[in-house]
């Protein structure tokens, strides 16, 4: 923490010392720092991309359902160790790509500062002492998770600049969000957590790529060669429907043998089935409306998704 907060002071002198003449006749040195820092503290939570966490709450919601997990104290911390995760994942991954133009979740991104990188790493560490209340079997997902995001963005590793490398650590993530929450009951291995992991996984590889389409040029750029920069906008939409087909299927038959009602099951099928022929009819429409696109169908998917099982699990838990 201390660290982060020298970042922050050297971040606000290196990044805005041209305005401290026009701050000096209005503001002492310590109500300027203070309001620098106070700035700074906003940039960060911008970078979390709070649109984007929705999918931490619908993986998790999603475990919590198929494993009838019970609400209390800890699937609360469980949750916030896993959210503290994830978000520092975001912005950790946002410190390396320093994205200037539109990314999923931020219109506008705000420059990256190195503050960043000790602040994700913060949270991040804030997170895995949390989870050390829960049980070993989530501990154990959560270090996987990290090693597994800390390679896919540092620069001195960039899994993600290996397009298939990257949907396959997207996978991961996804696995391992529902097989964290599984946990809480200690019962990883059935045929409806197995499915559920799977499809997790999945689904969010399906996300991932539709993520990818608008930012072909930014990921060149970088020479991070993602499926969207091999292979071209229609392929990777494509790619993404058939995963998204894919985790239908496997979440189905989660869902099938957790042995909830069955109406729950059609549910799913028109959840999907609406998902896909936003993607067919994305694949006709024009290319510099891509952006807005992919974030009207993963909205649709977070949101409504968030929302169907967050009734379905204080309905039927």
């Amino acid at each position: 923490m201390i660290l982060l907060l020298i970042q922050i002071a050297e971040d606000l002198i290196l990044s805005h010392t041209s305005y401290i003449f026009d701050f000096y006749y209005y503001l002492s040195i310590d109500e300027f720092i203070f309001y620098m820092f106070l700035k700074e503290i906003k940039i960060f939570l911008m970078h979390i991309r709070f649109p984007l966490q929705a999918y931490t709450l619908l993986g998790f919601l999603f475990g919590l359902l198929i494993g009838k997990i019970n609400f209390d104290y800890i699937v609360l911390l469980a949750f916030l160790s896993w959210f503290l995760l994830c978000a520092g994942i975001t912005v950790f991954n946002s410190y390396y790509d320093k994205d200037e133009k539109p990314v999923a979740g931020l219109k506008k991104p705000p420059k990256a500062s190195k503050s960043m990188f000790y602040g994700s790493l913060s949270i991040q560490l804030t997170g895995f002492l949390i989870s050390l209340l829960i049980n070993m079997t989530f501990t154990f997902f959560y270090i996987l998770t990290f090693i597994l995001t800390f390679l896919y963005s540092h620069k001195n590793f960039r899994l993600k600049s290996n397009g298939f490398i990257a949907l396959f650590v997207n996978f991961l993530v996804g696995f391992n969000t529902f097989s964290a929450t599984i946990s809480l009951n200690n019962n990883l291995i059935s045929i409806s957590n197995i499915f559920g992991a799977i499809g997790s996984g999945l689904f969010l590889v399906s996300v991932y790529l539709m993520m990818q389409v608008h930012q072909i040029i930014e990921d060149k750029n970088r020479k991070d060669i993602s499926v969207a920069v091999k292979f071209g906008r229609k392929v990777t939409i494509i790619l993404s429907l058939m995963f998204l087909i894919l985790a239908g299927f496997s979440i189905t038959i989660a869902f099938y043998f957790s042995y909830l009602p069955k109406w729950i099951l059609i549910m799913n099928i028109i959840y999907f089935t609406s998902a896909l022929v936003m993607l067919l009819s994305w694949m006709k429409q024009r290319f510099n409306n891509d952006f807005n696109i992919m974030t009207k169908i993963t909205n649709y998917l977070s949101y409504l998704g968030c929302i169907i099982l967050l009734i379905l699990y204080f309905y039927f838990v």
